[in-house]
């Protein structure tokens, strides 16, 4: 079975968005992986230490910089189905909540000018 590989520099987020839950193996450093793959279950691969010692899901691992390194973890994490969904960072549910608590409190500010 012939591997497709893909390389891009910048998306749009809502490209960006498509792209990666879309994608069958993310590789890189982007801290993306770790937040909204791992909500998404999108399997990555992190290349190098900048995103070590951060907490990540099950769909993360870490290798570093030769070719053999990444090779092997590549081909690892492709070789896996999506992984579950990570709540680490949160369900997806801070706006609703957010809006709920702001609805609960009294916001009846009056600025009173003292010049």
């Amino acid at each position: 079975m012939s591997q497709v590989f893909n390389y891009f520099i910048n998306f749009d987020p809502e490209d960006y968005a498509a792209v990666l839950n879309n994608a069958k193996c993310c590789v890189g450093n982007s801290s993306s992986f770790i937040r909204e793959g791992g909500y998404l279950g999108v399997p990555a691969v992190m290349i190098g230490d900048r995103q070590e010692g951060r907490e990540h899901g099950e769909n993360v691992v870490y290798c570093g910089y030769s070719g053999t390194e990444i090779t092997e973890a590549v081909s690892l994490q492709s070789s896996h189905k999506r992984f579950e969904s990570s709540k680490k960072y949160g369900a997806g549910k801070s706006g609703t909540k957010i809006a709920e608590i702001l609805v609960s409190i009294d916001l009846d500010f009056r600025k009173m000018i003292t010049y």
